[in-house]
């Protein structure tokens, strides 16, 4: 598979992404809004630098391994499996032939949802308990959420947000 150089998302407008990942995939695929961005890859080879970004992030493993670093933690994520990573918590990976979706959601969006289920919290900080869970209820949002992102479909982007909000 033909692999992007940090140049070529540059000059496609993926700074953001050029600065995390050292090669990308051409068929990546990202939607982003002011809540949340999400991306679907797939790809031979994949290595995201240590880096953090303002939002948590939600990174769902739809195939193969990756080696992940959150924090000063080390995991082996399997397929099913899900990294948890908190606001600007630094984070790194790598992996061959593999598949996933990764949904940043901002601060701001957690608590708005936080607050439409009248959820009572005792301190103002949201973190995540652990960094690697195996959910598959979130598996398969993730799975569903790569499908109506490659369709791009009338209506796809409102249906996206709406899932990243069951998330």
């Amino acid at each position: 598979m033909k692999r992007a150089s940090v140049q070529e998302e540059v000059a496609h407008g993926n700074e953001e992404s050029a600065a995390e990942i050292g090669t990308l995939p051409p068929t990546q695929r990202i939607i982003a809004r002011p809540q949340f961005t999400l991306r679907h890859i797939a790809a031979e080879r994949i290595e995201f630098q240590p880096h953090s970004h303002s939002t948590f992030t939600v990174t769902a493993l739809l195939a193969g391994e990756m080696a992940v670093t959150i924090g000063a933690t080390d995991y082996e994520l399997r397929a099913g499996e899900v990294a948890l990573t908190n606001a600007n918590q630094v984070h790194a990976g790598r992996a061959d032939n593999v598949e996933l979706v990764s949904v940043g959601v901002s601060p701001l969006l957690v608590n708005e949802l936080v607050a439409e289920i009248g959820f009572t919290r005792s301190t103002g900080e949201i973190v995540f308990r652990a960094g690697v869970a195996t959910d598959h209820v979130i598996a398969r949002w993730a799975r569903a959420m790569a499908t109506e992102l490659a369709e791009e479909e009338l209506g796809h982007r409102a249906m996206l947000e709406s899932m990243v909000r069951q998330l």
